[in-house]
């Protein structure tokens, strides 16, 4: 179901990265700004998208009313821990935006080391599709 792959999503087992940004959307692909912030974080953040038609149940879930829709969420170590999302406002859905947002989320400045993997990278899709 979609709970049990959000929940598997949202584990440090899965994806060290520390947050996890999940965007709803009436669109059925990833949309390149999408694409673009998690090769931005890359090590930082997680990346999940949720088609408004594929994803019924995680909108239900996340009471999503309005597309686009993005939480942020801290990543998890147990698989049944409780997600704690937090909705970004509308207004701050742009790449300059929610990369500010990302930082702060994370509690400040990318680190090195996540700069550094991400000094060479390819062309490719996110590997964070749910």
């Amino acid at each position: 179901s979609g709970r049990d792959a959000l929940a598997k999503w949202a584990q440090t087992s899965a994806n060290p990265a520390p947050s996890r940004v999940l965007l709803f959307s009436e669109k059925a692909q990833v949309p390149p700004m999408l694409s673009a912030l998690s090769f931005e974080f890359e090590g930082e953040a997680a990346f999940g998208f949720v088609s408004k038609a594929q994803g019924a149940e995680l909108v239900q879930a996340f009471n999503v009313t309005s597309f686009p829709a993005v939480f942020f969420l801290k990543a998890v170590t147990e698989p049944n821990a409780n997600l704690d999302a937090a909705p970004v406002p509308q207004n701050g859905l742009t790449f300059n935006t929610l990369s500010q947002l990302i930082t702060q989320y994370n509690g400040g400045r990318k680190t090195a080391d996540a700069k550094d993997a991400g000094a060479d990278k390819k062309a490719r899709k996110p590997k964070s599709e749910l």
